[in-house]
C-alpha cells in the first residue's frame, strides 16, 4: 500500500484496510452472543414471571445424528386450569439421566402453557457469550495491532537519541 518511491509515507490506507475485516469479525461475535442470550432471556423470564408447577418425566430418548447424541426428556404437567401438556427438553450435554417417572418444578406462562421449562435444564448462554466475546476482541485486537504496527514503521527512520 505504500509508494516508496513517490515518497508516500501513508499509513492510513493500510489502516483503514483493517477495518472492514475487523469490523465484520466484531458483528460475527456480536450475532453469536446475541443468539445464545435469546433463548436463555426467555428461559429466565419463564422462571422469574411464570407460573410453577410439578412435572413428571414420562420419556427419554438419546437421539444420534452425525456423531453427535441429543438427550430428549420429555415432560408432563397440568396447568392452573386442569390442561395437560408436555414439553420436550433438548441438551446436548446433560450429566444426569433422569429417572422415568421423577419429579421436577416446570414454570410456565399461564397464558400459553406450551411455552415451560424445567427447572434445572433451562438454557445457558455461557458458551454463547464466551465464543462472541472471543470475536469482539479478535476484531479490536486486529485494529490495535494495526495502529501500533503503523506507528512503529513511522518511527522506524528515526534516529534513536
Amino acid at each position: 500500500m505504500r509508494n516508496h518511491a513517490a515518497g508516500n509515507d501513508d499509513e492510513s490506507p493500510r489502516l483503514e484496510s483493517v477495518w472492514p475485516g475487523a469490523l465484520f469479525i466484531m458483528l460475527i461475535g456480536m450475532f453469536i452472543a446475541i443468539t445464545a442470550f435469546i433463548p436463555y432471556n426467555i428461559d429466565r423470564r419463564l422462571m422469574n414471571n411464570g407460573t410453577s408447577t410439578e412435572g413428571t418425566v414420562i420419556d427419554f430418548d438419546e437421539q444420534s445424528s452425525r456423531g453427535s447424541t441429543t438427550k430428549v426428556t420429555t415432560v408432563s404437567f397440568t396447568d392452573s386450569d386442569g390442561g395437560t401438556h408436555t414439553i420436550e427438553e433438548r441438551a446436548g450435554v446433560r450429566t444426569e439421566t433422569p429417572d422415568i417417572g421423577s419429579k421436577h418444578t416446570v414454570y410456565y406462562n399461564p397464558d400459553r402453557p406450551d411455552k415451560a421449562v424445567v427447572e434445572g435444564w433451562e438454557k445457558s448462554a455461557g458458551s454463547g457469550f464466551g465464543a462472541g466475546g472471543f470475536f469482539i476482541m479478535f476484531g479490536v485486537s486486529l485494529v490495535v495491532m494495526e495502529k501500533f504496527s503503523s506507528k512503529r514503521a513511522k518511527g522506524a527512520g528515526s534516529p534513536v537519541k
